[in-house]
């Protein structure tokens, strides 16, 4: 599997541009999906000059309804008239956040998205194959903790803002003769839920790869204790973290654990 990450919220090669949003160019086997579509239409500009080409893309895959992860959504499907979109149900419900210390809007701004494409849009439900060895994930249990961040993420419900339980987040898993990976866009759910929810689809089965955001940054370090405990005992052989991760927690989960970590900014590719 080969990853382009088309942008994230940092970036080191000149001519590229970064921003607070995830989008990934994934190449798995004959298939090649679009994993989530920034904050902007950034991913365009830096697609062209990384000599990506968008118009391969057979699905767009939008891991949750969170503003950072779709704002080129409506202007690749209109460029890519054949490409499918996989969203779950709810990802458009007006959303929330408190961090900033007042209410501010953090779900889909355009939601005419889903009046103009619905059409092409497929809903994944609790488990999709997508074929090809790729599968959508989703509806994952909280057993372990959840990010200390989801404490300021609500969603309206019934016309009122209650705690976001991230419902409608999903996960793309690419399986090989060997083993399987595993992309996630900001693991709201709690990372250890999501491994531990998609190890019981796929028992038994290595974990070569896990790529996407953690939302770890400025957890304390009980809980990046925890998380590192739990985390080595799947034994995955490479992780790429991004986009909400945080570099410094990242480092701090890498000297706990020994795992082969490593940060990944706009046009990296792997």
């Amino acid at each position: 599997m080969k990853v382009t990450v088309l942008v994230e919220n940092t970036v080191y090669r000149e001519g590229l541009i970064a921003e607070h949003g995830l989008s990934l160019l994934i190449e798995a086997g004959s298939r090649t999906i679009l994993f989530d579509a920034g904050q902007t239409e950034a991913l365009f500009h830096n697609a062209r000059v990384l000599g990506a080409d968008l118009s391969t893309v057979d699905t767009l895959v939008i891991s949750h309804g969170h503003y950072d992860h779709i704002g080129g959504m409506r202007r690749f499907l209109n460029e890519n008239p054949s490409a499918k979109a996989v969203i779950a149900d709810g990802a458009f419900a007006k959303r929330f956040s408190t961090a900033s210390g007042v209410s501010r809007e953090a779900g889909i701004r355009d939601q005419s998205i889903e009046a103009d494409f619905g059409g092409r849009f497929i809903r994944p439900g609790k488990m999709l194959d997508l074929g090809g060895g790729l599968f959508i994930t989703g509806e994952v249990s909280s057993t372990a903790k959840e990010p200390v961040h989801n404490k300021n993420l609500f969603i309206e419900t019934d016309g009122e803002a209650v705690p976001d339980g991230f419902r409608d987040e999903i996960y793309l898993v690419f399986r090989e003769a060997d083993g399987i990976h595993i992309v996630s866009g900001c693991s709201h759910k709690g990372i250890l839920n999501i491994l531990s929810h998609i190890a019981g689809l796929f028992p038994g089965t290595p974990i070569l790869s896990l790529t996407g955001g953690m939302h770890w940054r400025g957890s304390p370090a009980s809980e990046l204790d925890a998380i590192a405990r739990e985390l080595a005992d799947y034994s995955i052989r490479s992780l790429r973290l991004l986009h909400c991760t945080g570099a410094a927690e990242a480092a701090y989960i890498k000297q706990k654990t020994g795992m082969n970590i490593r940060y990944s900014s706009s046009g990296d590719t792997f």
